[in-house]
């Protein structure tokens, strides 16, 4: 897989296709938690930020599904950096989760398989396009350890009828590193924000067992009072920071629900 640094291109010329983060667009998730909680978390992301990619979806389509992928996966190459998580200002974290808007406003910086997951299903979800979250284990070890989108053919393509869409691999389109096992987590893509009815764009997902904080220069929450939550018991809070709860609890603002094991922590703006 890519390693090393990339030269990468500035891409300033699409940077009127993006708006600039605000609010929850980046969240890091520190402790625990299963493959699936961090796929259902992609989705999540993917589900709730689909106006990030609205725009330059259409300029990315190709006349088949693989020019698409082809056009993703070349863009993501030439102007996203890739860059693994756990960097040093990551003390203790293991996944920085950003949204497509994030991932873009970062592309120096660097992204690493998640983000380039997220956005590469966003733009796929925008334009109608299925697909699967796909995650591997490489040389027989027991964790998982990479994530990726594939693509079905729009027809039988004999027996590997998908389309690889991984730029972590950024030497080749449409290959996939052989590996010992393997997971697909298909996406639906007929979503829309009349389906997600009560989640705002300024929404923070955190499975339980997982301590979630958003962190970046555009933090618009920065500042805002604290209010103590006595109705919920401690255990229904479980995996959140108090620190967390300081900084996204606030009068009026807050609605807290618990269900399949994932809790929602929703701040929605003051009138």
């Amino acid at each position: 897989m890519q390693s090393a640094n990339r030269q990468i291109l500035p891409g300033t010329q699409y940077d009127k296709y993006f708006a600039k983060p605000k609010g929850l667009r980046q969240i890091i998730v520190k402790s625990g938690g299963s493959v699936e909680e961090t796929v259902a978390l992609c989705k999540k992301v993917v589900s709730e930020t689909l106006s990030e990619t609205k725009k330059i979806a259409p300029v990315l389509k190709g006349e088949s599904r693989e020019q698409t992928a082809k056009n993703i996966w070349e863009f993501i190459v030439t102007y996203v950096q890739y860059q693994l998580d756990n960097r040093a200002e990551d003390v203790g974290a293991v996944e920085r989760v950003r949204t497509p808007a994030r991932t873009w406003h970062d592309r120096k910086m660097g992204a690493d398989c998640e983000d380039y997951s997220i956005f590469i299903s966003s733009v796929l979800t925008n334009l109608g396009i299925p697909h699967s979250f796909r995650i591997t284990k490489y040389n027989g070890k027991t964790h998982w350890q990479h994530i990726y989108v594939v693509i079905p053919y729009e027809s039988n393509r004999g027996s590997r009828g998908y389309i690889t869409c991984d730029p972590v691999v950024d030497y080749r389109f449409n290959y996939e590193v052989p590996y010992s096992q393997k997971r697909d987590y298909e996406m639906p893509v007929s979503m829309s924000k009349a389906g997600l009815s009560g989640i705002s764009s300024n929404t923070l997902c955190c499975t339980a067992g997982i301590d979630a904080a958003e962190f970046g220069e555009d933090n618009h929450l920065a500042g805002l009072p604290a209010v103590r939550l006595p109705l919920y018991p401690k255990k229904a809070l479980s995996g959140f920071h108090a620190s967390m709860l300081k900084a996204y609890a606030t009068p009026k603002n807050i609605a807290i629900g618990a269900g399949a094991g994932m809790l929602f922590y929703i701040y929605f703006k003051r009138k």
